[in-house]
């Protein structure tokens, strides 16, 4: 549902990233006996599955602008809980799991970054108005396209990655960083 080659590329990149890391949480959880799926998780899980059906009836521009707004919204409390959750796991003498999210909190850091850059493209991509009808059509756009590449994905990555919060940890730690990642 999404119109900008940009929005849908970073939502591939997110799908791809939150299916290894989701890979990797579960190993180091189960090897560190930790239970990761519990009243939080389906709370979570049922709350994702009401802002997916807000966010599917949307498309074009408004889904694009909807969509980043909640990747930067969501990856910014998701930052807070992995990072909590890797303090956690230390106390806890977890290393191997700190470690794991550690790594997560660097790779939602670039996903968080990433979605900021692109909800500004998108705000700033509306076409002005100008002196004598001059609209943005008839002048250079003037799009932040930052230092990440801007390819779009043939694959057809119009479905948003899953919602934000999809897991957290019944168990010590307490917080798996919603499992995100």
């Amino acid at each position: 549902q999404a119109q900008s080659p940009e929005v849908k590329q970073y939502a591939q990149t997110v799908l791809q990233d939150h299916e290894r890391m989701d890979q990797e949480l579960q190993q180091s959880a189960q090897q560190a006996g930790i239970q990761l799926e519990g009243k939080a998780f389906q709370k979570k899980q049922e709350d994702g599955k009401k802002d997916m059906k807000k966010l599917e009836a949307k498309s074009g521009k408004d889904f694009d602008k909807e969509f980043m707004s909640r990747m930067v919204k969501d990856h910014k409390s998701d930052l807070k809980e992995v990072q909590k959750a890797a303090k956690d796991a230390r106390k806890q003498n977890q290393a191997a799991l700190a470690s794991m999210l550690d790594q997560a909190a660097t790779g939602i850091q670039g996903h968080l970054e990433q979605a900021k850059r692109i909800e500004k493209s998108l705000g700033e991509s509306r076409p002005a108005q100008g002196r004598r009808g001059e609209t943005g059509a008839d002048r250079p756009a003037t799009r932040d396209t930052g230092s990440a590449g801007t390819t779009s994905s043939p694959s057809g990555a119009t479905t948003p990655p899953p919602t934000e919060g999809t897991r957290d940890s019944g168990t010590q730690p307490q917080s798996s960083g919603g499992g995100k990642y």
